[in-house]
């Protein structure tokens, strides 16, 4: 069972974005979480994705290719092939919820409702997710944690990353 640590925000609840440590070096060089734009249509906007999710959102989770074959991988399996990672965000950088997200982002109704199939597959929520539009970034204050997935807890990533050194 995953244990999390607890900061205080002005909700009550921790907003994060979900990645992979190989890719939230990237982000931490960067100093911004970007919008994504793969699979992204040209009329849509990309989006930065989040989730009040404390454990780990499940749509966050890669699905890989073994044999030709490709599946979603479960948490626990991810975690044996590459942490999980996340970024605590204030909530106020991400003013979009679900709703807001489906009037203003120009999604096709058939992709919207593919991404609630999923999110009922994955056993997600889309209540659970906010979005942003324009990049989330360090220097303007909106993180608050950085945090990597080891030793079956979330810890601080400088203290995971100084002890594999």
């Amino acid at each position: 069972m995953m244990k999390t640590t607890t900061i205080s925000t002005a909700t009550g609840r921790r907003l994060f974005h979900y990645t992979i440590v190989s890719r939230l070096l990237n982000i931490v060089i960067e100093g911004e979480i970007k919008p994504a734009t793969l699979f992204v249509d040209r009329a849509e906007k990309p989006v930065v994705w989040f989730s009040f999710r404390q454990d780990w959102e499940p749509t966050a989770t890669p699905a890989y290719e073994k044999n030709g074959t490709v599946r979603q991988i479960t948490f626990a399996e991810l975690v044996e092939i590459e942490s999980p990672a996340r970024i605590e965000i204030d909530p106020a950088a991400a003013p979009l919820d679900w709703r807001a997200w489906r009037q203003l982002a120009g999604v096709r109704s058939k992709i919207i409702k593919g991404l609630e199939a999923v999110a009922l597959r994955q056993r997600a929520s889309p209540s659970d997710w906010r979005m942003s539009f324009v990049p989330v970034r360090r220097k303007d204050g909106h993180w608050l944690a950085v945090e990597i997935f080891s030793e079956s807890h979330w810890r601080n990533a400088n203290d995971v990353l100084s002890k594999s050194t």
